[in-house]
């Protein structure tokens, strides 16, 4: 179950993380989790996803996920931060993953890394 305490909560963890890296002269930076689980997950993509371990079916995973970019999107405009946004960019495909959140080492992985990588240069451009 999906609840708002719950969201709140991980919306307070944010922000209490954020807080904290400006408290010790650090520069927070907020990143959307890329995941295997999206909306239209072939029938064998879900037979990847582990429902048993997050105790929620598909629709509610995705809702969950949803809820959690939001909250990251809203305490970086909140809070002036910026978000390496990589959810869009590579949830849902396929060989990208081992099950529904861990990175396939030889394609995932380096795929992700280069694009935190070219993400965080133009960041830190900015600054």
């Amino acid at each position: 179950e999906i609840t708002d305490y719950a969201i709140s909560q991980y919306r307070l963890n944010i922000d209490t993380f954020t807080d904290i890296c400006r408290n010790i002269n650090a520069v927070p930076i907020l990143m959307t989790q890329p995941r295997l689980v999206v909306q239209n997950n072939t029938k064998k993509d879900r037979q990847r996803i582990r429902y048993d371990m997050v105790g929620l079916n598909h629709e509610m995973l995705v809702s969950a996920f949803h809820y959690c970019d939001t909250a990251i999107y809203d305490v970086a405009k909140q809070k002036s931060v910026h978000v390496i946004d990589l959810a869009p960019l590579f949830s849902g495909k396929s060989q990208l993953f081992k099950d529904h959140i861990h990175l396939s080492k030889e394609v995932g992985s380096k795929q992700i890394a280069k694009e935190v990588a070219f993400q965080l240069e133009e960041i830190l451009k900015e600054e």
